[in-house]
């Protein structure tokens, strides 16, 4: 009955493994379909769960109820012709589940039939099929997690039928008998079925583990490996996939911007880039403080798009871009920037200042410049959104410049600007819906200069506006998106009722109160800031850096930066998302970025630079050092390939002193393989663990007697050996310790010390204990104990 016991305990794990196994399958499939929001029917794979209750409590159950045959196949021309009415549904995405709900039909119709080791292998086919769906569906990181936990169980359950096929084919009670202990012990590989009638002992589950660890070691392997050609744009629907550049609408990247879109980027910490800065010429890693105070930066400040026509709260650049091409290389002193953008999937490239030279990757790509807007970018967009490296160089403005945080545009520049129309395209206000703001301008403008008695410049016009936004203290710096009247202009609805917002509003009411006195002015989105991640080294800047400001026209070829944003407010406000985002927000940040990065977006170029492109390297240093090998390397390496391809040189002198050498270098490795071996057997390896402990303690002794020696006033110097030190110790405490008998002691320590730290000589236990005696007695030689009052 015992025994009896263990036979069901064994097919009880096994049922359950392997509805555990399908659930979690069915799960896998259910969550990739919750993703596709415009084909929701998850439930459909869900409520494999409760079929699956249902199927374990009839057919697993003591009632052991089964579905007939014939019944099972008239279920399953239903399931196909269920599936086939799907595959015609309203879009794409329904081709595709329509096959993986034929799947799920398929499993619940065997789930409960009468199951044999056949059913139960199909069961778990069917349940590899539904999870490889699902990765058509989604490349979220929750599913790499859910593989690899699929990938477990799978195992388990496979390693679980194995030994279940084992066990049926003992037979009978499962015990076969043999003449010691009454049992025998059968064991194949780590499957052993022991004197106690377990099937599921410590030894299986070792090596299930192992395996475990073997087959995602392996699946790594093959991942990293195995070239990545098919990656490319996403589009797995035919023509109801979105282009990879109209997939999103990241700040710095838009050409279309909603004022208040930016609002929940802000309270986001996703890596969005690192930036490192360089010297031009030396290479040399500098502080990002230097560069930024050099360029006249209150903070670090990436421009990615330049924005210029506004109309009811939106902000684009209808005028398309004409790049140049800008040199690779760089001579003239100055900054090189380095940046790896966690992702791009357009065109456009994050920069500061005008960019003169710069690549992109490893491949030296070139980087192209626009002259009307200063921005820089790829000649095309990506293929695919991915991690990408560039730097780009930049030569500091003057001293003057930097100071109101100006650039000068070369002659070239400004006559592009011009042609294009884009300085008159700044100036441009929307027709209607702005009377109040222009008038606020105006007005602002005309007191200054009753005040000043004079007409002021465009730059002083422009730095007044830019003062009455920042630092009036009429208006505040905020998140809360709300509106107080939705019939106006939200830029209007900003200045004269809510009068707080986010950057987006201080930057364009700026812009338009700059337009309204004839200032051409553009709306810059970007970033500002950055987070340490390495001293001063290395910064990251964060999805909560997101930033508006503006660029006005002062003439003289000038484009000012001003940001009228209240930069006190601002700051709190993006420490305060750093300091509200807890531990399990940045660990799902992070492990986004890990998937995304070295999973998702893993192509054939990146396989490149970190697999193939190292490797190749190695191998060809090691093949150099292999040839090198001796001065007869390359000559020995040749004479021995062209013996091997003549047979006729095996049995010639040449051959016979080649399989000589072969035979020795091969008795060698086989005699230090066993010298090893009877090391270990014999006790080697305590021994050498004994006179480690044996140094560890003389070497402790040693600095109790220089502690000792220390205290009593004499030190030993750097250049004196511990002999030296040792007579110097007998020398001037000769009177002391003569009379006792131990005048030898210091040169018995330091004897001792010599032999078993440099000498790798083993104490016997005696000496060790007398060595203890003679330091201990030595100590209170030189340092009496107190004797107790009592004893007077």
């Amino acid at each position: 009955m015992r025994n009896r016991w263990g036979r069901i305990q064994l097919a009880t794990v096994y049922a359950i493994s392997l509805y555990g196994l399908t659930a979690l399958a069915s799960w896998i499939l259910a969550r990739a379909e919750m993703e596709e929001s415009n084909y929701v029917t998850w439930w459909i794979s869900m409520t494999t769960w409760p079929v699956l209750a249902i199927a374990f409590y009839f057919t697993e159950g003591p009632r052991g109820w089964k579905l007939s045959a014939w019944f099972a196949n008239l279920l399953g021309a239903a399931a196909v012709a269920t599936a086939a009415w799907e595959f015609f549904g309203p879009n794409q995405q329904a081709k595709l589940l329509s096959g993986a709900h034929l799947l799920v039909y398929s499993t619940w119709i065997v789930m409960f039939q009468e199951k044999n080791i056949r059913f139960y292998w199909w069961v778990m086919a069917l349940g590899v099929l539904q999870v490889a769906v699902a990765s058509v569906l989604t490349d979220r990181e929750w599913y790499g997690v859910s593989l690899m936990v699929y990938l477990c169980a799978a195992l388990w359950t496979m390693s679980v039928a194995s030994l279940y096929q084992i066990q049926q084919q003992f037979g009978g009670e499962g015990v076969i008998s043999s003449p010691r202990n009454g049992y025998e012990h059968a064991p194949r590989h780590f499957v052993q079925y022991d004197e106690h009638h377990r099937w599921l002992t410590r030894r299986f589950v070792a090596g299930w583990s192992f395996l475990v660890a073997a087959s995602l070691l392996v699946s790594a392997a093959f991942f990293a490996f195995t070239p990545r050609v098919w990656v490319g744009p996403k589009n797995l629907f035919g023509n109801e996939s979105t282009p990879m550049n109209e997939q999103r609408n990241t700040t710095g990247f838009a050409k279309n911007v909603q004022l208040g879109e930016m609002g929940t980027i802000l309270e986001s910490v996703k890596p969005v880039m690192n930036v490192q800065v360089f010297d031009a010429f030396t290479e040399k890693i500098l502080p990002l403080d230097r560069f930024t105070n050099r360029m006249g930066m209150s903070e670090l400040m990436l421009r990615g798009s330049v924005l210029t026509t506004y109309s009811k709260g939106n902000w684009s650049l209808d005028r398309p871009d004409r790049p140049m091409r800008i040199p690779r290389s760089f001579s003239k002193a100055g900054f090189r920037l380095q940046i790896d953008l966690e992702t791009l999937d357009r065109e456009s490239l994050f920069s500061a200042g005008l960019p003169e030279g710069g690549t992109i990757g490893p491949r030296r790509e070139s980087l192209y410049l626009s002259h009307m807007t200063g921005l820089i970018s790829r000649e095309s967009a990506p293929e695919t959104a991915a991690r990408w490296s560039y730097y780009f160089y930049i030569e500091p403005p003057s001293r003057e410049l930097a100071e109101i945080h100006g650039v000068a545009l070369s002659n070239l520049a400004y006559r592009a600007s011009l042609s294009d129309g884009h300085i008159y395209e700044c100036l441009v206000l929307p027709p209607t819906g702005l009377n109040r703001l222009r008038e606020r301008a105006i007005q602002l403008v005309s007191q200054a200069e009753k005040q000043a008695g004079g007409t002021l410049s465009r730059y002083d016009k422009a730095k007044l506006l830019e003062n009455y936004l920042r630092d009036s203290g009429e208006f505040g710096y905020t998140l809360d998106l709300s509106v107080k009247d939705a019939s106006i202009d939200p830029v209007e609805d900003f200045l004269f009722n809510r009068k707080e917002g986010h950057c987006e509003y201080f930057a364009s009411t700026l812009v338009l109160m700059l337009r309204a006195v004839n200032i051409p002015a553009r709306l810059i989105s970007g970033f500002k800031g950055a987070e340490s991640l390495s001293g001063d080294t290395l910064w990251q800047v964060q999805d909560r850096h997101a930033h508006a400001w503006v660029e006005a026209w002062t003439g003289n070829n000038l484009w000012v930066t001003l940001d009228p944003t209240p930069a006190l407010s601002r700051q709190k406000s993006v420490e305060e998302v750093a300091a509200r985002v807890g531990f399990w927000e940045r660990f799902q940040s992070q492990t986004t970025n890990l998937w995304n990065d070295y999973v998702v977006r893993v192509n054939l170029e990146r396989q490149n630079q970190g697999i193939y492109g190292p490797l190749k390297e190695f191998g060809l240093k090691a093949w150099e050092i292999l040839r090198s090998v001796g001065s007869l390397g390359p000559l020995l390496w040749q004479r021995l390939g062209d013996m091997l391809r003549s047979p006729q040189e095996w049995i010639s002198i040449t051959g016979g002193l080649f399989g000589l050498a072969l035979v020795t270098f091969t008795a060698l490795v086989i005699r230090g393989v066993r010298w090893l071996y009877l090391w270990f057997r014999k006790g080697g390896w305590r021994e050498w663990s004994s006179r480690r402990w044996q140094q560890r303690t003389v070497v402790a002794f040693y600095e109790q007697f220089l502690r000792l020696t220390e205290r009593a006033g004499l030190h030993r110097e750097a250049t004196q050996t511990p002999a030296e030190f040792a007579e110097e110790v007998q020398s001037k405490w000769h009177p002391l310790l003569k009379p006792a008998g131990m005048l030898t002691v210091p040169q018995s320590v330091c004897a001792a010390f010599y032999r078993v730290r440099y000498g790798g000589e083993s104490l016997p236990e005696s000496d060790l204990l007398t060595l203890q005696q003679q330091v201990a007695e030595m100590a209170n030689l030189v340092f009496p104990p107190r004797r107790n009052s009592a004893s007077h």
